[in-house]
């Protein structure tokens, strides 16, 4: 319900501002949700490409843990790889007031994404594990974010793969 979104995210801000009341940062941290594996084999390489030397967040579930993290420390060392469900347990034993806003599917994982992103100091940004950035995404979001930004909406083009997928996969 809406009631239940807005206490979600209400808590969430709570818990950023308890630990970086300022919120200005410079880096970029790139939180992919995935319960795909085959799907995230498929993106990360470009995902990481695009990167340059900002950080990477995927947030997974237990099911999925130990196959996704095996495949991203193969292609990137630095990466965090978050278990949703661990981090539900532990946020709720340590802060129970808080624990509503790391629940509820993908907003859940939204929520952990942008707690991992405070704690790294970094602006945020959200891509799926189907997704093939163009190549300097995280740049022109780093250049949103230094001139004030606090908020960008981005654009999804050929969603369901199509011609621009497989531009961009014979272009790199």
């Amino acid at each position: 319900t809406a009631r239940h979104v807005n206490t979600q995210m209400a808590n969430a801000i709570n818990v950023i501002n308890s630990i970086n009341p300022i919120g200005v940062f410079s880096a970029v941290n790139c939180v992919v949700a995935s319960i795909h594996p085959d799907l995230l084999a498929e993106s990360l390489p470009m995902q990481v490409k695009a990167l340059g030397k900002n950080k990477l967040t995927i947030v997974t579930n237990t099911k999925n843990y130990g196959e996704i993290n095996s495949l991203v420390k193969e292609i990137h060392s630095n990466a965090a790889v978050i278990n949703e469900d661990e981090f539900r347990e532990r946020i709720t034993r340590e802060n129970r007031a808080y624990s509503i806003a790391f629940t509820g599917g993908y907003g859940g994982v939204r929520n952990i994404g942008l707690y991992s992103s405070v704690r790294l100091q970094a602006n945020c940004v959200f891509l799926d594990d189907d997704s093939f950035p163009a190549p300097d995404l995280f740049s022109k979001y780093a250049l949103l974010f230094t001139q004030g930004a606090q908020l960008v909406n981005g654009q999804v083009i050929g969603h369901s793969g199509g011609v621009v997928r497989s531009v961009l996969t014979l272009a790199n």
